[in-house]
C-alpha cells in the first residue's frame, strides 16, 4: 500500500474540530483542520469527536503521538481543548464489540437539567433512565463537578500535553475552542467564570505555557491583574467569533466563515513558532 511522503496533522478537540456540522447535516464545508493541513502540506489525521471533555482529548493526543512510529513523521499535533466540566469514561470495547468510539462523554449539569426539562413538558422520564443521568446526578450530589476540581484536571492536561510535545520534540500548538464553562448558564462576569479566572491566575501553570498556547490565559482582560506577565491577546476561540462566523443563529458552533478564520490564526500561528524562527 502506498503511504503518504506527507507529514501528519494530529487533531483532536470537540465539535469545534469534529466536522459537526456536516454530521448534523447543517452544511458541507471544510474545517479548520483540513484547512490548514492543506495551507502547510500535511496529511490530516482527525481524532477529534464531538462531545469530548478535556481528559478523551488529551488521551486520544498522547496515544497518538507515542503510538505513531517513527515520532518524525508528525508535522504538527493540535489540541482544542473543550468545556472544562465535562466528565469523560472510558468503555472496554472487547465488552462491546460494535463500540466505534469507546468514550461516553457528558457535561452533568446539562444531562440533569435536560432531563428536568424533558419530563416537565414533556412528561416523559426516558432521559432519567440513562447511565449519564445516573453518574450526572451521584457527581453534583457529592460535589465532585466543581469549578475547582475541573481547573485542576484542565490545566493539568494542558501542561502535561506541552511537556510531552517538547519531551519528543513534536510541533505543537493548543488553544481553547469552546468557552471554558457553559455560556449560557454561566454568562461572563458570573461567580462562576470569577472564581475559574482567579484558579488560573492562582495556579502554577499561570507563566509556565508557551505562545504555543493560543489566547492563553483565555481569560477577559477585566479580570486579569497588572502584576501577572502579559501577552498580546487571552482569549478561546468561542469569544473571538462573531455571528456571521457560526453555523446559524440558534447553532453557536463555527461555521464555515468560522473554521477559515481560525484555520487563518492557526496558520499565522504556526508560521511564528515553527517558520520565522528558522
Amino acid at each position: 500500500m502506498f503511504k503518504s511522503s506527507k507529514k501528519k496533522l494530529i487533531v483532536s478537540g470537540c465539535s469545534y474540530s469534529d466536522n459537526y456540522a456536516t454530521r448534523e447535516g447543517l452544511g458541507d464545508f471544510k474545517v479548520y483542520g483540513q484547512l490548514l493541513a492543506e495551507k502547510l502540506d500535511m496529511e490530516l489525521v482527525n481524532i477529534a469527536q464531538c462531545g469530548f471533555g478535556n481528559k478523551a482529548i488529551f488521551t486520544t493526543l498522547v496515544d497518538s503521538i507515542l503510538n505513531d512510529k517513527p515520532q518524525k513523521d508528525i508535522g504538527l499535533v493540535i489540541a482544542q481543548w473543550s468545556e472544562w466540566k465535562r466528565v469523560d469514561g472510558y468503555v472496554e470495547i472487547n465488552q462491546t464489540p460494535n463500540l466505534k468510539n469507546p468514550w461516553r462523554s457528558f457535561l452533568p449539569r446539562r444531562v440533569v437539567l435536560d432531563a428536568q426539562w424533558h419530563e416537565k413538558y414533556f412528561k416523559d422520564k426516558s432521559k432519567k433512565d440513562t447511565l449519564q443521568y445516573e453518574v450526572s446526578k451521584v457527581l453534583r450530589k457529592h460535589g465532585l463537578e466543581s469549578v475547582t476540581g475541573a481547573a485542576k484536571d484542565t490545566l493539568g492536561y494542558m501542561y502535561s500535553f506541552q511537556s510531552i510535545c517538547e519531551v519528543n520534540n513534536i510541533p505543537y500548538m493548543q488553544f481553547q475552542g469552546t468557552g471554558p464553562l457553559e455560556k449560557k448558564a454561566d454568562p461572563i462576569n458570573t461567580e462562576q467564570y470569577q472564581k475559574l479566572y482567579k484558579l488560573i491566575i492562582d495556579s502554577y501553570y499561570i507563566n509556565k505555557m508557551k505562545e504555543n498556547f493560543l489566547g492563553w490565559p483565555i481569560m477577559e482582560l477585566e479580570f486579569f491583574p497588572k502584576h501577572i506577565k502579559k501577552r498580546s491577546k487571552y482569549f478561546s476561540f468561542d469569544s473571538l467569533l462573531q455571528p456571521d462566523d457560526r453555523v446559524s443563529e440558534e447553532d453557536s458552533h463555527p461555521g464555515e466563515k468560522g473554521h477559515e478564520m481560525m484555520a487563518e490564526i492557526l496558520y499565522d500561528a504556526y508560521k511564528k513558532l515553527y517558520i520565522d524562527r528558522e
